[in-house]
């Protein structure tokens, strides 16, 4: 199960500590989607553009009844039938799941905002670099 951070924080007791693992954890997520929200990546301009098409699909109505035909020889042809609604749910399928990467994505960039701003207000307290090799006993 994946935990908000935004949850995290609201949860959290004054003079919280987050540790330098899990902060680590959170700076290389912010950095991921960074790079992958960066208006010049391929594969934020693929998954807006397939978003759109399929809300374009949708909204305009444009999914139809597949038929398929396949001739098995000269006697025996089988069709195989894809209802409209079928392919409304698969359509409406992939909105959800491409909102929800971008969602996510977006989340990791603004988790390591509130928490930046939660250590400003002196809500949360990070553990620094030398106080978790001397935990660990590095």
């Amino acid at each position: 199960m994946i935990k908000r951070i935004r949850d995290r924080i609201r949860k959290t007791s004054p003079n919280s500590i987050i540790s330098y693992e899990e902060w680590e954890n959170i700076v290389n997520k912010h950095n991921t989607a960074k790079y992958i929200l960066r208006e010049t990546n391929p594969f934020r301009i693929l998954l807006e553009e397939s978003l759109s098409n399929a809300e374009e699909l949708i909204l305009s109505n444009r999914i139809k009844e597949v038929h398929d035909h396949n001739v098995v020889s000269d006697k025996l042809k089988k069709v195989f039938i894809t209802t409209k609604r079928e392919q409304e749910n698969e359509t409406i399928g992939q909105i959800k799941l491409l909102r929800d990467i971008l969602n996510t994505l977006q989340s990791w960039v603004d988790a390591k905002k509130d928490i930046e701003n939660a250590v400003n207000k002196g809500v949360v307290k990070i553990e620094s670099g030398e106080e978790y090799e001397r935990r660990k006993g590095f």
